[in-house]
């Protein structure tokens, strides 16, 4: 027996022979690429790249072997490696031995990372003749090969492998002609309905040497991006929308420049990264400014109060609020009014001024529920609840943090549904309505995207759990809400939570972990003036001296944070900080006084 093997470009004459039997040999299965792996590669410590390996080979052989030998010689085979030489020599050869006209079409289709559609294809070559022949040919060759299970024909290039190196070969003017003819097609394609391609436009455009157009559809995916709280994928695609401003003209860069930088802010505040958005919008002060245009100045101070705000900065907050509601009523613009309104709320509502947090929200929910903006009306309507909270109402607050979940919840916006359950918990968990509050949270979490939601979710569950008087399952919320913090900057937040954590183990008696949290949490909220925080700081030190024993301590403590909520009207939160109302405890544990929020 004579066994031979041959790639399928070529025609052995002596195939048609009846003694000659042909065998289709398919991909590998991944336990038959592990086995070929398990001999090239290091038996331990080859985890991930085998993993990356197995990925990038898909089943080839001869792939599989020569990135498993380019990773043993450190020149290959890693994640971001070049393809090895000797694979890039293989693909080559075959591409180069095709005709013109299919090389053409193998070209074309490179520059679709998922292929194209008949109908795409014909439009991008320009209906060249012969085009299914040609594909044909290619899949005959295994260079393409046609998508199983749609519902009309896609035909994408056989391998990633392969499809990388015909894409590498593209001299650049012909890379962008392509994208540039690809991004035309889907346009002529899907007329009338772009929406459904928002992201292989933006794709195509950005890479087509066009940035005017590069920039629309990057933005407009943003958008889209934004509106579905993909906010990770919008921030990408407006970092890569402001390379290509750089690459404008002249007139129109700077101001290209600033408002793709303010919807990048609105992404990264989403994503808790609001020291990027400081440092991203300090910087563009002086060229705002030059504008002397309210409707760039307007939203670009509300970032800014918005940003201030968050990294517990209350006083520049509260002025780029100020300069931020100027704006907005110089041009008459109602959404910038609104947004302007409520970012001062937010501003008032850390200093503890919640009678003017209250107003302000109140015209951010009147203006925008006019313009019909829900992302901000229900944002709006979320601060007013917090600060009707702040004063006591709690039904009035209640109601106004339903009615941003409700909004959130009707429009999709998943951000809102869960910054506004949350918001509720809090509420609930402080009037000592612990069910209520953990099913608020719950809610809140199934909505969570992002590491600001997933810790404000976590830590109020935390706090229902602790309005239950079970302490034991407040921990590990608490701590885990603690642990999100540290991947964003929100110092309000960080150190509610920690005060919250603080109380949780002061009712399990552990009073040394106890006294380090909620010194933590006071100090950050110190750093901040963040009224409430230190409020609770204060009251949670003075019971945990009132535990261990130091009367003289926690008369102060307490004192303190009576006068401190006594200042702001939470007349609530002065009942449980007069020492008066708490009585002293034989021992720490799980009859401990509640804290409220």
């Amino acid at each position: 027996m004579l066994l031979c093997t041959y790639r399928p470009e070529y025609r052995p004459p002596w195939l048609a022979a009846p003694c000659a039997t042909q065998l289709a040999l398919p991909p590998l299965e991944r336990g038959e690429s592990l086995v070929l792996l398990g001999a090239l590669l290091p038996p331990v410590g080859a985890e991930a790249l085998t993993r990356h390996i197995l990925e990038q080979a898909r089943g080839n052989p001869l792939f599989l072997e020569q990135l498993a030998h380019a990773a043993g010689r450190g020149d290959g085979g890693q994640p971001g490696a070049p393809i090895p030489q000797t694979i890039r020599e293989v693909i080559v050869g075959r591409v180069d031995r095709l005709g013109e006209a299919p090389r053409r079409l193998l070209r074309c289709l490179s520059v679709f990372p998922g292929g194209a559609p008949l109908s795409l294809l014909e439009l991008a070559t320009g209906d060249v003749p012969g085009l299914r022949a040609q594909l044909d040919e290619l899949d005959t060759l295994d260079l393409v090969r046609e998508e199983p299970g749609t519902a009309r024909p896609v035909y994408v290039v056989s391998h990633p492998l392969a499809r990388e190196v015909v894409y590498e070969s593209l001299p650049p003017a012909e890379r962008e002609a392509l994208h540039a003819a690809a991004g035309r097609a889907l346009e002529a394609v899907h007329a009338g309905r772009l929406q459904d391609v928002l992201e292989p436009l933006a794709y195509h455009a950005s890479r087509a040497g066009d940035p005017r157009k590069a920039i629309e559809h990057l933005a407009r995916f943003a958008e889209a991006s934004l509106a579905g709280h993909a906010l990770a994928e919008a921030a990408e695609a407006l970092r890569e929308a402001l390379d290509h401003a750089g690459r404008l003209p002249s007139p129109g860069r700077e101001r290209s420049r600033v408002e793709l930088l303010l919807r990048l802010a609105v992404a990264l505040s989403g994503l808790g990264r609001t020291g990027e958005v400081l440092d991203l919008l300090s910087g563009e002060r002086e060229t705002v400014e030059r504008f002397h245009e309210p409707r760039l100045t307007g939203p670009y101070y509300c970032q800014l109060a918005l940003a201030y705000s968050y990294l517990g900065e209350p006083e520049p907050a509260r002025a780029a609020g100020q300069r931020a509601v100027d704006e907005a009523a110089r041009c008459g613009d109602e959404p910038i009014i609104g947004r302007a309104q409520f970012v001062s709320a937010v501003a008032d509502w850390g200093l503890g001024r919640y009678r003017a947090a209250m107003e302000n929200a109140r015209h951010a929910v009147l203006c925008l529920t006019r313009v019909g903006g829900s992302h901000w009306l229900g944002r709006s309507r979320r601060i007013l609840g917090l600060a009707r909270f702040g004063i006591g109402d709690f039904d009035g607050a209640l109601e106004a943090v339903a009615a941003a979940e409700a909004l959130g919840r009707a429009s999709g916006d998943a951000w809102v549904q869960s910054i506004a359950a949350s918001a509720a918990g809090w509420i609930l968990a402080a009037r000592g309505d612990g069910e209520a509050a953990g099913a608020a949270c719950h809610r809140a979490l199934q909505c969570a995207r992002d590491p600001f939601t997933r810790a404000s979710a976590m830590g109020t569950l935390g706090l229902a759990h602790l309005a239950s008087d079970d302490a034991a399952g407040a921990i590990p919320w608490l701590e885990g809400a603690v642990e999100q913090c540290r991947r964003f900057t929100n110092r309000q937040i960080e150190g509610r939570f920690l005060v919250f954590r603080a109380e949780a183990y002061l009712r399990l008696g552990r009073l040394d972990e106890a006294r380090r949290s909620a010194a933590a949490g006071l100090e950050m909220c110190r750093a901040i003036s963040f009224a409430y925080g230190i409020g609770l700081g204060e009251r949670t030190l003075g019971r945990i001296a009132l535990a261990a024993g130091a009367l003289e301590e926690a008369a102060t403590r307490l004192e303190a944070a009576r006068a401190l909520f006594t200042r702001t009207l939470q007349r609530g939160q002065v009942l449980q900080s007069n020492i008066s109302n708490i009585v002293p405890l034989e021992g720490p544990g799980p009859h401990a006084p509640p804290a409220a929020p």
